[in-house]
């Protein structure tokens, strides 16, 4: 049996009908959109998140409890997350 020469990225020859130096060659072109969608996404998700806490904020300040409610709603969630007990003296 003859061995066979395996380099040290081994690419199969057709991929989506494309040879290995043109898959490449898309891949690199591609790789800029990527990284740029990449980035929009996480932009997107921390505004997401920063907009749900902004409406929470002002429900919360429009119903004038004071910023005393808001930590307690905070510490009554992550412990409620953690599993623990709430106990909360107001």
């Amino acid at each position: 049996m003859e061995k066979e020469n395996l380099t040290l990225i081994d690419i199969p020859p057709n991929i989506l009908g494309l040879e290995p130096f043109d898959f490449l060659v898309a891949v690199l072109a591609a790789s800029p959109f990527l990284i740029l969608g990449f980035f929009i996404s996480e932009f997107l998700v921390v505004f997401l998140i920063a907009s749900v806490a902004a409406g929470v904020f002002l429900k919360i300040k429009k119903r004038d409890r004071g910023y005393g409610y808001i930590k307690r709603w905070y510490v009554r969630s992550v412990r409620k997350l953690i599993g623990q007990r709430v106990v909360i003296h107001a």
